[in-house]
């Protein structure tokens, strides 16, 4: 038979050892959730600061697909593209999947009303955090100057087939890509 000072003793170990498993966890815990607001914050900064008038409003420019556990942002920068060039910046944000693992230039199509067109695309990232990623994507060729809509399709992120970004030519009058 245990002795009652055992007894106690082995409860005060379990008690202490169960708190301070707690307390440690919490602290794991508390420096993930840091590092994370702190790269969406990375993110939401580098993006004010690349084109302000697009943060937290979407005008014709900005367009959003939410499907699947990732969200996609895509914003046309008439002041970067030319008639020979398309600039768009993505933004994407997660909590559960790997954004690295995608290669955007190779999953990217663009097409002005016709055949879509998947070369000449080039990914250049401003953040490489694996839940909250942003860049450029530049496709170099000619843009059809007869378009009625300029759209661009990223395949397969997040296992969703197709995400279509639209920009209409109304919504382009105001900038260099009438």
């Amino acid at each position: 038979m245990l002795k009652p000072k055992w007894i106690i003793l082995t409860l005060v170990f379990l008690a202490v050892g169960g708190f301070g498993g707690y307390f440690i966890t919490s602290i794991v815990i508390s420096k993930n959730s840091t590092s994370e607001a702190t790269n969406v914050a990375k993110v939401t900064e580098a993006s004010k600061q690349m084109r302000p008038d697009a943060e937290g409003v979407e005008d014709g420019l900005t367009k959003t697909q939410s499907q699947g556990a990732v969200v996609v942002k895509a914003t046309l920068l008439p002041e970067k593209s030319t008639n020979s060039k398309l600039v768009i910046e993505i933004v994407m944000n997660t909590h559960s999947v790997d954004l690295q693992q995608y290669k955007i230039s190779q999953l990217a199509e663009v097409s002005f009303g016709s055949d879509p067109n998947t070369q000449n695309f080039k990914w250049e990232p401003s953040s490489k955090d694996s839940h909250h990623m942003m860049g450029y994507l530049t496709w170099n060729g000619e843009v059809n100057t007869g378009y009625v809509n300029i759209s661009l399709n990223l395949k397969g992120i997040d296992d969703i087939p197709s995400r279509v970004f639209i920009w209409n030519r109304e919504e382009l009058k105001e900038t260099n890509l009438k």
